[in-house]
């Protein structure tokens, strides 16, 4: 299989050929090297965050003296990010980014109705265009755009994949012990926030 370092690669010597044939091959590479940097910058900030609020230990708000960054956590988050793409394979990687991106959409999708109807208090700096409507189609669209993905990366989407690998049991078993993980953890990520 193919990792995403090795179709970097790839990409950066069909680039020079590209290039030499007077194709728009370079601005294509800035823009996908831009692209990565400001999601490491988006991750390592989120990481900031929650380690400010202490959801995550206080080292991870720790903040250059001179710069005052967040450089440590946005140095792992960079490290790991490298590691990830130089050994995963690619195909496994794009659809990992995939549903993780949809999953994240049709949360905030369905997200926006229910704290319109449920905290109607709150200052909102932006409105939604034909709410609740344009909300619903468009967590309906990711959920179909999910469906179309590979079992394998539900699987490993789930964490269900490690647990059958690891235990050798079947994907049921699997995907009930991650429910129950996920039920288990919710109520405990609440408290530990309360206290």
């Amino acid at each position: 299989p193919i990792t995403a370092g090795a179709a970097f690669l790839k990409l950066v010597v069909k680039h020079r050929q590209f290039v030499e044939a007077g194709g728009l091959s370079l601005p294509v590479l800035l823009a996908a090297l831009a692209s990565a940097n400001g999601c490491i910058n988006d991750a390592a900030r989120a990481w900031f965050s929650l380690g400010r609020d202490r959801y995550l230990p206080s080292w991870f708000s720790a903040v250059h003296p001179k710069y005052r960054t967040p450089y440590l956590i946005t140095a792992i988050v960079t490290v790991a990010c490298a590691l990830t793409a130089g050994l995963t394979p690619i195909g496994m990687l794009e659809e990992m980014v995939n549903i993780g991106t949809l999953s994240a959409f049709v949360l905030v999708s369905i997200g926006v109705p229910v704290l319109r109807r449920k905290r109607p208090d709150l200052h909102r700096s932006f409105k939604v265009p034909f709410s609740p409507v344009l909300p619903i189609v468009s967590a309906a669209i990711c959920l179909y755009l999910m469906l179309n993905l590979s079992l394998e990366t539900y699987h490993f989407f789930l964490g269900d994949w490690i647990y059958a690998e690891i235990f050798g049991r079947s994907f049921l078993v699997a995907a009930t012990t991650t429910s129950i993980c996920l039920l288990l953890a919710y109520p405990l990520a609440l408290l530990i926030a309360r206290s």
